[in-house]
């Protein structure tokens, strides 16, 4: 990409990644069989992005029909339907890499879809995963993941519809927890899991931050 490698990711990561910055584009703003880790680290030295055109299920009478395919837009909402975040979604799944594919590594700073998770569509019987990374010296679109609450929605426009999802649980977990047996490795229906690496006030915890949503319509 023209500039210095990334710092790999790995399921020991103790250090914050300070790399180069991928400038990202807001438009308006893992699991399933394996696990996340992401990047560590995120200052505010950089606006908030700017809430213009966030993807939103209409009301309708009509049951919500989406097929299968890759999100192209997420944003989160507060219970009374205010948007407070946005964002594209990169159009390319990110795949496992590294020795014995434990590092997950994503070139962008959109948030992207875990490949090994599932794609979400009105009737998935797999959880999907999307990641993003996040840095103690600057913004990225998933620093957004610690403002939101149970209770809240999140929004995924596909190609032909929007799919929304009710918060259920946000909880952090130590990188590397999930090479276990854990719960959030099995595939469940509907089930939609957000991480990013962990920063609180510009330090890195050594914890993943997710957000665990179930699809409503």
């Amino acid at each position: 990409m023209g500039v210095p490698p990334r710092t790999p990711l790995t399921f020991t990561l103790g250090e914050p990644l300070r790399g180069h910055i991928t400038h990202f584009r807001s438009i308006v703003a893992a699991l399933a069989i394996g696990v996340v880790v992401l990047v560590g680290c995120g200052g505010v030295n950089h606006a908030n992005p700017v809430l213009d055109r966030a993807p939103s299920a209409q009301a309708t009478s009509e049951t919500v029909v989406a097929v299968e395919g890759e999100p192209r837009q997420i944003s989160f909402a507060r219970p009374g339907g205010d948007a407070y975040f946005a964002s594209e979604v990169f159009p390319e799944p990110v795949y496992r890499d590294g020795l014995d594919g434990a590092e997950l590594n994503p070139d962008t700073e959109l948030p992207v879809r875990w490949a090994e998770a599932g794609l979400p569509s009105t009737d998935t019987r797999e959880t999907v995963v999307i990641v993003g990374h996040n840095y103690t010296d600057r913004i990225a679109p998933f620093y957004h993941l610690r403002e939101v609450a149970e209770g809240d929605t999140v929004a995924l426009a596909l190609a032909d519809n929007v799919l929304t999802y009710r918060v259920e649980e946000v909880t952090s977990l130590a990188k590397g927890a999930l090479l276990t047996d854990h719960e959030l490795r099995r595939h469940k229906p509907g089930r939609l899991i957000l991480a990013n690496c962990d920063v609180i006030d510009g330090t890195d915890t050594g914890d993943n931050y997710l957000v665990i949503a179930q699809l409503e319509n």
